[in-house]
């Protein structure tokens, strides 16, 4: 099995790991070939998609409030808000 630096233990101080979220918009049916996208705004989805491929409206979908624990469910899709972890952009010289 893989494991990551952070299972490990061997988290670098010049590394700080963050907590970023995202939204993760899955089609019950493919579209353009896939059913899974990623975006980091509500208003990008609707940038990319309009209101009739997502089954709703960009005001209903932000009345909703999607969270980690509570999913927007339509009739063309599941919209879930996830968690992802980032690295820091900073440089390590000088420590």
């Amino acid at each position: 099995m893989h494991r990551n630096a952070l299972e490990r233990g061997e988290n670098q101080p010049c590394m700080p790991i963050t907590n970023s979220r995202c939204l993760r918009v899955q089609f019950f049916e493919p579209v353009d070939g896939q059913t899974d996208y990623y975006f980091g705004s509500v208003k990008a989805i609707y940038a990319r998609f309009t209101p009739a491929e997502i089954g709703l409206t960009l005001g209903s979908l932000y009345v909703k409030r999607v969270s980690e624990t509570k999913p927007v469910v339509t009739s063309k899709c599941r919209i879930t808000r996830i968690e992802i972890l980032r690295v820091e952009r900073q440089s390590c010289r000088g420590e």
